[in-house]
């Protein structure tokens, strides 16, 4: 009786062995399929600006020489930000850690300003608990006019402009 080499199953024929054995050789070949990496075309779609995850923190990209706002880098430090290297790592400020080459920070140009100059993008990062924080603050202003809105007195007195049901406007708010 043919006897399979791999795994010692026994067989009738000799053709029943070589079905069983093709079988073998596909599960090896979607073995090495499943080790390739996988293949992504040049022409796919992707992320350009995506930041590896920092654990504990919130990454994120903030713009200088920004002919709005040149002063949002500054802003950013300040209020806690940190920037993030080309490895994906988080590098302090100026003389805290000795590193002041602006060479190694993880930047992107992203456009350009009204005189032509480059919009530069650094990587940065915020703790996340601090992020949370900031985020929560903006909210408060929204909340007061998302409750102005179903009350029916948004920047006018109630009925004002139209019909405002007893029970208040009703709407859906996605976050």
């Amino acid at each position: 009786m043919p006897e399979c080499e791999k795994c010692g199953a026994t067989f009738e024929t000799d053709n029943q062995l070589r079905g069983h054995m093709m079988s073998h050789a596909r599960s090896e070949n979607r073995k090495k399929t499943v080790d390739r990496k996988k293949r992504v075309g040049l022409g796919a779609p992707h992320k350009r600006l995506s930041l590896p995850e920092i654990p504990g923190k919130h990454t994120h990209w903030i713009n200088d020489k920004w002919g709005r706002d040149p002063t949002r880098i500054q802003r950013a430090l300040t209020a806690g930000y940190e920037f993030i290297d080309s490895e994906g790592m988080v590098v302090g400020e100026g003389a805290v850690d000795g590193n002041q080459d602006p060479g190694n920070r993880m930047s992107r140009t992203v456009g350009t300003n009204k005189d032509g100059s480059q919009i530069v993008a650094y990587a940065m990062a915020i703790d996340q608990e601090l992020y949370d924080e900031y985020q929560a603050e903006k909210q408060v202003p929204v909340d007061r006019v998302e409750a102005s809105i179903k009350r029916g007195q948004f920047e006018n007195k109630i009925g004002e402009t139209g019909f405002v049901p007893e029970d208040g406007i009703s709407m859906t708010v996605e976050r």
